[in-house]
């Protein structure tokens, strides 16, 4: 049995197999990172374990921009704050 039909996604932060339940998706929409609330837009997604110490490391940004290629807005942190509190 695949992982993806288990339901297991990667962290790109942590590289830990967690199930989508536990994760945010991230989505490149025209080149810029975007939190994908419903976790159904289209396009490869990209997954992060909302923990504190995630969130709280100054490399996320540079982390999250290396591994998905693409820009990362600089209020991006908050939008993720904010969907981890949800």
């Amino acid at each position: 049995m695949s992982r993806k039909s288990k339901g297991l996604r990667t962290c790109l932060y942590c590289n830990e197999q967690l199930p989508r339940q536990e994760l945010i998706r991230l989505v490149k929409v025209n080149g810029t990172l975007v939190v994908d609330h419903k976790q159904n837009l289209p396009g490869r997604g990209y997954w992060l374990k909302p923990t504190q110490k995630a969130l709280a490391d100054p490399k996320l940004i540079q982390i999250l921009s290396k591994r998905t290629k693409c820009s990362i807005k600089p209020d991006f942190i908050k939008e993720l704050m904010y969907e981890k509190n949800k």
